[in-house]
């Protein structure tokens, strides 16, 4: 019985595994990545922003994006990305207060979606200096 159960859980641990790496939404296709970085290409830049990194691949997703530095208030960005976004195709489906460690300090995020993928604006709030950008956007495939 013991065998029995021990190879249940051990099945059981396999599977969730196999699970979470399949909904970490990675692309190995380089043909995915070229569209992924075409969608970033035609995302419109607030004319006060200057761009100051890219954001490749972060925590095992495919993740790409640019970070900016800007003196441009969240309001006014956030007018903007909606508006041009929404142009685009984009839906907006809302903003969120970003925590690290529980504490939040300042930083916010705009999340839209569009036919399979998801875009995020995030604003670095009280850690800008911190982080050496105010905003960054970032795209990626969602399942």
């Amino acid at each position: 019985m013991r065998s029995k159960l021990t190879g249940f859980f051990l099945l059981l641990l396999i599977y969730s595994g196999v699970f979470a790496c399949n909904s970490r939404t990675l692309v190995t296709d380089p043909a995915k990545l070229r569209e992924i970085e075409g969608i970033l290409q035609a995302i419109p830049v607030h004319p006060d922003m200057n761009e100051v990194a890219a954001a490749p691949t972060s925590s095992g997703e495919s993740l790409l994006g640019k970070r900016y530095k800007s003196t441009l208030p969240l309001a006014e960005a956030r007018r903007f990305y909606v508006e041009k976004l929404v142009e685009q195709g984009w839906r907006f489906d809302g903003e969120e207060a970003v925590k690290d460690r529980g504490r939040n300090k300042g930083e916010r995020l705009l999340v839209f979606s569009r036919a399979g993928y998801r875009l995020d604006v995030k604003y670095a709030g009280e850690r800008a200096g911190e982080l050496g950008w105010r905003y960054s956007v970032q795209i990626r495939p969602t399942l």
